[in-house]
């Protein structure tokens, strides 16, 4: 007979495939026929889930606009050979709140969907962190949203000023997974315009409508690894010996370093989709005036 634990692993396991199939199913419709959709750099991604080093950990890094960036952007990005396929599919992380104190079904469902909960506020030392970190550490794929907050102010926001321009714009708990892990982890920034407009907030931040908008233009490029390997090993070399999961004061200098490389990665391929909309609106208003010119012409 099969233990709880057991059958508690095969239903999670169950629960998975069927969300996953659902999920990519409903994302795919919603984003590439009821909206217009484009993207770059999808082969890159796919290099990454599928071909990286045995062993070695994947973390995706991108802006948050939207509560239903993920699961739909990489639902929509990614084929179905590998969204059937839990074992290949990202960790991402939600509020405790919001996902897992609104009953044992609820949680269920989460973390079928291979989410684990972080407590919003409860710093980089947090074991909610800790948790995620082994997943990355079993050379497994995490995702997050190092804004650590939905903006939808049209750019790359996180911190407030004058934070933002002390400390950075982005949460330093992706800088402590990458510089705590014993491999250094392929790192991959994703940008992506459109989806603010499909579950637009109000200036409270709550949504307008729980059902999302079409007829949107949304936007990704996936860019380039971002090489880490140097400052990762200059912070090996400090040979620093953190108590457990606690972070030393030594250690949030390189946490620093590796989050702004991040924010730099993210700001070149926002300022690339917006270099992109620029070139595409001239070339339509080009496009237009010369079908005007042809019909009088042709008067």
């Amino acid at each position: 007979m099969c233990s709880n634990s057991l059958l508690s692993l095969d239903f999670t396991r169950g629960t998975s495939i069927v969300e996953a199939v659902l999920a990519s199913a409903i994302s795919k419709v919603y984003l590439k026929s009821l909206n217009s959709w484009s993207s770059t750099g999808d082969q890159i991604l796919m290099g990454a889930v599928k071909h990286r080093k045995p062993g070695q950990g994947l973390i995706t890094v991108s802006n948050h606009t939207a509560t239903v960036d993920d699961p739909s952007l990489f639902a929509t990005l990614l084929p179905w050979n590998v969204l059937i396929r839990p074992s290949l599919n990202r960790w991402t992380l939600c509020s405790q709140e919001y996902c897992f104190q609104k009953g044992e079904i609820i949680a269920t469902l989460f973390h079928g969907a291979k989410t684990l909960p972080i407590k919003r506020g409860a710093g980089i030392n947090h074991v909610f962190l800790e948790q995620f970190f082994n997943k990355l550490e079993a050379g497994e794929w995490v995702h997050i949203f190092p804004e650590g907050k939905i903006c939808q102010d049209g750019t790359l926001t996180g911190r407030p000023e004058p934070l933002r321009s002390e400390i950075g714009r982005l949460k330093w708990g992706v800088g402590k997974l990458i510089a705590r892990a014993s491999e250094t982890p392929l790192v991959i920034p994703i940008y992506h315009v459109g989806m603010d407009k499909v579950m637009p907030q109000d200036k409270d931040h709550k949504l307008k409508s729980v059902i999302p908008r079409v007829g949107q233009s949304v936007r990704v490029i996936v860019g380039d690894p971002i090489p880490m390997d140097d400052i990762v090993d200059e912070y090996r070399k400090l040979e620093l010996k953190p108590s457990g999961w606690t972070t030393t004061a030594e250690e949030k200098t390189v946490y620093s370093a590796i989050t702004k490389r991040i924010e730099n990665a993210l700001l070149e391929l926002e300022k690339k989709l917006k270099d992109q909309e620029v070139a595409e609106r001239q070339q339509n208003l080009l496009e237009s005036a010369q079908r005007h010119k042809s019909r009088l012409e042709s008067q």
